[in-house]
């Protein structure tokens, strides 16, 4: 007896062969900082993996830095760590060179290989590495000595060259620059010091040193490049067919087929590629992806079932074909650079209904599905990520997909769906305030905000009063303050890695603009009137990049029409800001330097200084309504354990679930209950007896055990958990008395109680000769 509650390696051709084999780093590719005496940090760096020392090492500075895996300090995984990087460490070292590399490194373009040194080597501008198209390339280097990257430099790599690929081998002390980009894994021997706000795409690893990091982020995965396909909502090889009003807010585009259909009545924010030049590029560059992500390294398997699943960061491998019909969870962590790649050698299966849920800063932009064979995601499914598919991609009716569908041999199909490409820039709870400040906030005059105004890391705030704030408070170096500047400083991060659609240049007066992503490599102005034209779409996302200073003059005007929202239009700009009296402004400006708001100015939006002061007089700020988030409880099926009746007692039936979460993604702080009721218990009529027989829901009880909380959210103080004897009537499982935002995980037990004699008229002959058909029950889930 059970009971059931309802609630192939991919490949694709390459064109070259590495003629180098890779470095197996064992154990310690969990790690992404590992220190032979010690790891130190200060400031908030965030590390994608775990942090380890040796058998007599310490670790420090975490908090404020954040791990997304553990801390290993002297125990037996950082010893398993410690040796499988000494083995690592003589592997490269033992290998044959195959070039020689001297002096500085800059300006040079290498393909795979063995590059030898004989002694230091430093980097003072760009290296470039080129996988030739191939994912599988490998470059190792052999350092002798000392080596040294200076500030802002780069180690960058093209066509397929994958970080996970690039070993430095280094003897002496390893030094990376003040924001530097760097890519490899250091198999260092001596110090490794990361200067502050460097990022690295790969580990640091010291067999017999420390490990010095400041403000740094450290990713052992890059981001897959698409290329061209990126501009992409949709991109066939065959045919895309649309029926019904869908909206997608990038390109449509097939080749080498030209059969596009459906547009309209569909809409894009983009262009129609019929087997054009431009679609037959994006399907190369959509070959590349495909190749690049069939060569990453797995780091765990994938179940065929998605139901209920909560997946940090990786690259996950199906056997077969997956199915969902419920909800899987992509946890973020907060890291906004984490990358999740789900491999599935056969079909995906979407039922309606369904839901990807992404959580504490996961992006859809770095979420990959490749998929071998056909993909249905069911009507009214909330779906996220990429899609990289070898089959026909099925879009059902009511669908809402954030990110893109792109299939390299097959066709696409759509049912009045929205498929939204160009994502808005998250500012998350920089959302509720109106003017924020780094190191000062000066106002003259009577401005008129709606939300909060404040400072940090200062509490310099002047001139309120006399201006005000009608819906709001000021914070000056509060607590929420500090995590608004966080959030915003998340955001600016986003727009910077954003590919540019379109190249603007000087004064965009006189433009008009459809949704995009815009780039400035110098200043910016607007002199008259800059029109963005939503095209009637609600997916239109306007991003404007300015790599220098930004200013609009006196009684200029940005104008939107056609739909276009205010909340969906973000400048980040990396000169001071300043926008001209009397002129009228709209969307989410971010900058490091100083923002100034000229007398008599209306801000429809948002003004954010990360570094610098924010100054205006006599303003009128409004700022669009924050969004209230979401709340939202998932659970997953049971099977409970089979019973051999002996028809003379009460027997319990028990069986645990997984995957049940709670997301409290309001940024409210507001309590909340979730509720459970479950219907009749019902056999279904055997062979034997054709009468149904029904348990009463008081013999199913629930336990929800141990409630954990994911990585961002506030602690499991304010929770309260309730073991149920089930009945009807909606009974509270869950409850918070206070701030609990964020996800919070469980895995229920359940027990059924089969009392003596219920279901003795089922048996044939003996006791247990006849099978029981499952008893089956639905539980109702609601959270409010």
């Amino acid at each position: 007896m059970c009971l059931a509650l309802v609630a192939s390696l991919l490949s694709v051709p390459l064109t070259a062969q590495a003629a180098t084999a890779t470095i197996a780093l064992g154990s310690g590719a969990s790690y992404s900082a590992l220190g032979g005496t010690s790891v130190s940090n200060s400031g908030s760096t965030v590390v994608m993996g775990s942090v380890g020392a040796g058998s007599s090492g310490s670790i420090s500075g975490f908090p404020p830095g954040k791990a997304t895996g553990s801390l290993h300090s002297g125990d037996t995984a950082a010893a398993r760590a410690h040796t499988d990087l000494v083995a690592a460490y003589r592997d490269a070292e033992s290998r044959i060179p195959t070039a020689t590399i001297t002096g500085d490194l800059a300006g040079l373009t290498l393909v795979s290989g063995v590059y030898g040194a004989t002694a230091a080597v430093s980097l003072s501008t760009t290296l470039t590495l080129d996988g030739q198209d191939d994912p599988t390339s490998v470059f190792i280097f052999q350092i002798p000595a000392a080596f040294s990257a200076a500030a802002a430099t780069q180690v960058k790599l093209i066509r397929g060259a994958q970080a996970g690929r690039v070993f430095w081998q280094v003897t002496g002390a390893v030094t990376l620059g003040a924001d530097a980009t760097f890519t490899g894994s250091v198999l260092g021997y001596a110090a490794i010091t990361v200067g502050a706000s460097a990022a690295v795409v790969g580990r640091v690893l010291s067999v017999n040193g420390s490990v010095t990091l400041s403000s740094n982020a450290i990713n052992p995965e890059s981001p897959v490049q698409l290329g061209t396909a990126g501009s992409y909502s949709a991109l066939g090889a065959v045919a895309v067919t649309n029926t019904g009003g869908s909206t997608m807010s990038a390109n449509v585009g097939v080749s080498p087929g030209s059969n596009i259909t459906g547009f309209p009545p569909g809409l894009t924010s983009g262009s129609l590629h019929p087997g054009d030049a431009e679609a037959n590029q994006a399907q190369v560059d959509l070959h590349a992806a495909f190749a690049d992500v069939s060569a990453r390294e797995k780091t765990a398997s994938l179940s065929a079932s998605l139901n209920g699943l909560v997946l940090t960061a990786g690259v996950y491998q199906a056997v077969g074909s997956v199915a969902l019909s419920s909800a899987i969870t992509l946890d973020g962590q907060s890291n906004p650079n984490s990358i999740f790649i789900l491999r599935i050698p056969g079909g995906l299966s979407v039922a309606a209904n369904s839901r990807v849920v992404l959580l504490n800063s996961a992006s859809p932009d770095r979420v990959f599905w490749q998929i071998a064979d056909a993909t249905d995601i069911g009507a009214t499914s909330n779906f996220s990520g990429t899609v990289l598919g070898l089959g026909s991609i099925h879009l059902g009716t009511g669908t809402h997909f954030t990110g893109r569908a792109l299939s390299l041999t097959n066709s696409i199909v759509m049912d009045d769906i929205a498929l939204e490409t160009l994502v808005p820039v998250a500012i998350n709870t920089a959302v509720n305030y109106s003017l924020l400040g780094g190191t000062a906030l000066n106002n003259t005059g009577a401005t008129v905000v709606n939300f909060n105004v404040g400072t940090s890391p200062s509490a310099a705030v002047s001139g309120f009063p006399p201006g005000i704030s009608t819906s709001g408070a000021v914070h000056q170096a509060d607590e929420n303050a500090r995590l608004a500047q966080a959030d915003a400083q998340t955001a600016y991060s986003d727009s910077l890695e954003r590919p540019p659609t379109l190249v603007v240049t000087g004064d965009l007066a006189g433009l008009t603009l459809q949704s995009g992503v815009f780039f400035s490599a110098a200043a910016l102005s607007l002199s008259g009137t800059l029109v963005l034209d939503g095209q009637n779409n609600p997916n239109a996302v306007f991003i404007f990049k300015v790599n220098a200073a930004f200013g609009t003059a006196a009684y200029s005007v940005v104008r939107l029409i056609n739909g276009a929202q205010l909340d969906r239009v973000f400048w980040q700009v990396s000169g001071a800001a300043t926008l001209g009296a009397n002129s009228i402004f709209y969307g989410n400006l971010v900058s490091p330097a100083a923002i100034a708001l000229g007398q008599n100015m209306t801000l429809h939006g948002r003004v954010i200084s990360l570094n610098g002061a924010v100054s205006c007089s006599t303003a009128s700020v409004l700022s669009p309504s924050p969004d209230p988030g979401t709340l939202t409880a998932t659970s997953d099926s049971v099977t409970l354990t089979g019973v051999l009746l002996n028809g003379t007692s009460t027997q319990y039936s028990t069986g645990q679930s997984k995957g049940w979460s709670i997301a409290d993604l309001r940024d409210s702080g507001a309590g909340w209950t979730m509720s459970v009721s479950a219907t009749d218990l019902v056999s279904a009529g055997g062979s034997v007896e054709s009468v149904a027989r029904v348990l009463p829901p008081a013999n199913l009880e629930i336990d929800p055990g141990t409630i954990t909380s994911s990585s961002g959210a506030d602690t499991t103080a304010n929770l309260t958990s309730t073991s149920l004897m089930m009945s009807g009537a909606s009974q509270s499982m869950v409850a918070s008395s206070g701030s609990s935002r964020g996800t919070y995980a469980f895995n229920p037990t359940f027990r059924l109680s089969i009392p003596a004699e219920a279901f003795r008229s089922n048996f044939s002959g003996e006791i247990n000769a006849s099978p029981l058909n499952p008893y089956i029950t639905v539980l109702t889930v609601t959270i409010s």
